[in-house]
């Protein structure tokens, strides 16, 4: 888990001890409680100064009588003086594990620490977010102090802790106090003490600002967010870091259509700041959907994920909102104008919280049709955010939408009046409610949606949803206890000339109307050496006559021998109802025939990290039963004359899909950086008497992504990305034998490989920073083979796509 290496790199023990009498009340953290007394300048900082009232004595006083030597005979009758206070000390502080997919906060983490007479310390309050926060509470928990003592006897107390997280290559526990330190007087435990600390340098990350991008197949990797952003051939989008890691393959190099560990394109969720999206490319080449300053940590599920994830049987991508606006923070912002659009961004504080909007318009079309000639591709895209708290609630509004035209015009097309444009566009708005209370937080949102997909005249589908949602979080100590529901109810219309859309034999066309339920809870120990998660999922689909329901159990185990190496197995089950195949918008959630597609995940493997070098491998082995043959409806290599060939839209397949993935990497604060990441994997269909028999056009054995990048103090960069891909099979023929089964005559395409190059400069101004890119995709022109063309006696010729590169110079100035 990549927490392991972010540690406490510096804390100071703030400013208050606040003695409890044992058998008291906790006092609750507010003004009144922390009285009126002159504060120093950090405690202004802190927002809380020490009670001291002279009206109203507390009953634990450490004030003791005025000494007056020149007076002999003081009042005998006069109290004794309070026995002396000794605050409590740190003896040992022990590393804060952040929860996967959680980056190091970028200011101190302020906490409230009860400490009781044995010496045991839990987190009381904590202002940061509640998966930095669940950290916090875990190492504390784990650290050891020594209590504050009233005289001789032990009693329980509260102190202020303000806490610097940072990146660490090697956590260290902060040395134990001074035992032979003079006694503290009241008055400065009145004022606070200062702990020892342990200073650690802060790596200075090469690109700046980060971001996560994890799969989760034992421990995270990770990915700096302006690494992403200069990665040759992703355009600027750190989304498309997602396809060069391993277990994914393009369905064909550019299209926005991935398989997961084999699993169909639709089988892949996608989620933006806990958002679903029907999509999370626009169409061929275009960047992600989100705007790259709008994005946080990624991650990427490759198989068994968290249960709160459902109703797929392949990969859940999961971007996560951007970083929090410290307060008092200067508002940021980005311009940025290239080749194929305009985009920018602006973030700022507002009251007690922040606003945030970016958006972009695409033209890609302009250059794309110097390669392909008659192209004409659109898009645009919008992102907002809105978020107050008031004291330990958090009230936030979500929206963000996306808009993509595509369309070719053949030559001898030009004078028809029938208009084959290919439209897609949603939209999402979120209204979310979290609070925070002692040791979890309960969070309530109400979702609306509105997706369109559309074929000129033949095919549109309209879908609009709402969806309420209801998690709660619970911390006891090392386990963490998530579990909520959620709901989401379509209705929309189809208009379908073709009959193309079909579900349980009937065609889809006019009203249509589903809901779906889904109901989880996930169980999490942590330890220093030891990671168990549970989680168990059930989901119901309901669509006019259709009613299905599944129930997904999962389990993933980890092992830390030692601060080094990771070991993990997970294994799972998820199902999906029978959906089209591919992820356009509205289109991959309507139920198209019944029975369900279900999938067994099963994983295990290694990593290992040592100073700026980190490397992992692993074995995956996914069983699916039951799945639309979607290889085959993509790539529409069967003519309906062959016997079977009509039937294979709704055909379906039992499947194996097994291999092996490796992932080494080189730090980018590196002057010289990049990663390996290759996957050697094979899938196979099950046969079975009577059926077509195929071998699916995703076993690709061999597909490899090599990048190398290089940047220099001067601000000069240049990085280099190879994509290289084994053949998939070929159609040569199709044979019938007995009882009209028909089998498929296959040979392997050639190897394809892609170079990505780009290169440019950064100016680091008074106002912020100017950065010039110059990219260039395919930059040695290959043309990726799809499809033979056979002839009897004359053999098979490769037919290949045209060639499709992309240049691209964009200037971005950021403040």
């Amino acid at each position: 888990m990549k927490g392991r290496y972010v540690h406490i790199g510096a804390l100071c023990l703030s400013l208050f001890v606040f003695p409890l009498p044992l058998n008291a009340q906790e006092p609750e953290m507010d003004d009144e409680a922390f009285g009126n007394a002159e504060p120093s300048e950090d405690e202004e900082a802190f927002g809380n100064t020490p009670s001291e009232s002279p009206e109203e004595e507390p009953t634990d006083s450490v004030e003791t009588a005025p000494e007056n030597p020149d007076n002999d005979e003081g009042p005998e009758d006069s109290a004794p003086p309070t026995p002396e206070l000794r605050p409590p000390s740190l003896l040992e502080l022990a590393p804060m594990e952040l929860p996967e997919g959680t980056a190091a906060p970028e200011g101190p983490v302020r906490v409230l620490v009860e400490i009781d007479a044995a010496g045991n310390a839990q987190v009381a309050e904590c202002d940061a977010s509640e998966a930095v926060c669940s950290a916090v509470r875990e190492g504390v928990q784990h650290s050891r102090f020594e209590p504050a003592y009233r005289g001789e006897d032990a009693i329980p107390a509260r102190v202020q802790l303000a806490l610097d997280l940072a990146p660490a290559t090697e956590p260290e526990p902060v040395q134990p106090a001074q035992q032979e330190s003079a006694p503290v007087s009241p008055e400065s435990a009145a004022e606070g003490v200062e702990l020892p600390v342990t200073e650690e340098e802060e790596p200075v990350a090469a690109f700046g600002a980060g971001a996560d991008v994890e799969v989760v197949a034992g421990n995270p990797r990770r990915l700096e967010l302006e690494e992403m952003r200069t990665l040759p051939g992703a355009l600027g989008d750190p989304f498309r870091a997602v396809e060069t890691l391993p277990g994914v393959l393009q369905a064909l190099s550019g299209l926005p259509f991935i398989y997961v560990r084999g699993a169909p394109p639709a089988g892949t969720l996608y989620f933006y700041d806990d958002l679903p999206l029907p999509a999370l490319f626009h169409l061929g080449f275009g960047p992600a959907v989100v705007h790259p300053t709008m994005v946080g940590p990624i991650q990427l599920h490759s198989g068994v994920a968290p249960a709160r994830y459902g109703r797929a049987i392949g990969g859940v991508i999961v971007g996560e909102g951007p970083p929090r606006i410290e307060p008092g923070a200067n508002p940021e912002g980005e311009l940025e104008l290239r080749l194929i659009d305009a985009q920018g961004s602006l973030r700022t504080r507002l009251g007690n919280g922040s606003l945030s909007f970016a958006g972009r318009y695409g033209y890609p079309g302009l250059f794309l049709s110097l390669a392909v000639p008659g192209v004409d591709l659109a898009y645009w895209d919008y992102q907002v955010r809105f978020d107050q708290t008031f004291g330990d609630t958090t009230l936030e509004l979500v929206a963000l939408g996306s808009f993509d035209r595509f369309r070719i015009q053949e030559e001898e097309d030009d004078a028809s009046d029938i208009d084959d444009t290919l439209e897609l566009q949603f939209h999402r708005i979120e209204l979310r409610l979290k609070h925070r209370f002692d040791g979890g937080e309960v969070r309530g949102s109400l979702r609306g949606g509105y997706e369109v997909s559309g074929i000129g005249p033949f095919f549109t589908l309209r879908l609009g949803s709402i969806a309420p949602r209801l998690d709660i979080i619970l911390n006891r100590g090392p386990w963490q206890i998530r579990t909520g529901f959620d709901f989401v109810a379509r209705s929309g219309g189809v208009d379908d000339l073709f009959g193309a859309l079909s579900s349980d034999g009937q065609e889809l066309i006019g009203n249509y109307s589903q809901a779906d339920v889904g109901l989880y809870v996930e169980a999490a120990y942590r330890s220093e050496r030891l990671e168990v998660e549970l989680g168990l999922r059930t989901d119901a689909w309901l669509a006019g006559q259709l009613r299905e329901f599944g129930a997904d159990p999962r389990l993933r185990v980890h092992y830390h021998p030692n601060e080094e190496f990771t070991l993990h197995a997970a294994v799972g089950v998820a199902h999906q109802p029978a959906v089209a195949p591919i992820p356009l918008p509205g289109l991959s959630r309507i139920l198209v025939s019944p029975g369900l597609q279900r999938a067994v995940q099963g994983e295990a493997g290694i990593e290992w990290k040592r100073g700026s070098f980190s490397a992992s491998a692993q074995g995956f082995v996914h069983r699916m039963f039951n799945v639309l043959a979607s290889d085959l409806v993509l790539t529409q290599s069967c003519p309906r004359e062959v016997p079977g060939c009509p039937e294979l839209a709704t055909r379906r397949d039992n499947l194996w899909s097994y291999g092996m993935e490796v992932f080494i990497r080189r730090d980018p604060s590196e002057t010289v950086s990049g990663f390996l990441s290759y996957t050697l994997a094979r899938a196979t269909i099950d046969e079975r008497e009577g059926a077509f028999r195929s071998t699916p056009n995703f076993d690709i054995r061999h597909n490899l992504n090599a990048v190398v990048q290089v940047q220099t103090q001067s601000g000069f960069f240049a990085g280099a990305r190879l994509s290289l891909r084994s053949g998939a099979p070929a159609v040569a023929g199709f044979v019938v034998g007995e009882g009209d089964v028909v089998s498929r005559l296959e040979e392997r395409f050639p190897l394809f490989h892609r170079l990505d190059i780009s290169g440019g400069k950064v100016w680091r101004l008074s106002w912020g920073t100017l950065r010039l890119t110059l990219e260039l995709i395919n930059s040695t022109f290959q043309r990726q083979p799809t499809a033979l063309d056979c002839e009897v006696g004359r053999g098979c010729r490769v037919r290949q796509n045209p060639i499709v590169w992309v240049p691209n110079i964009g200037v971005r100035a950021a403040f």
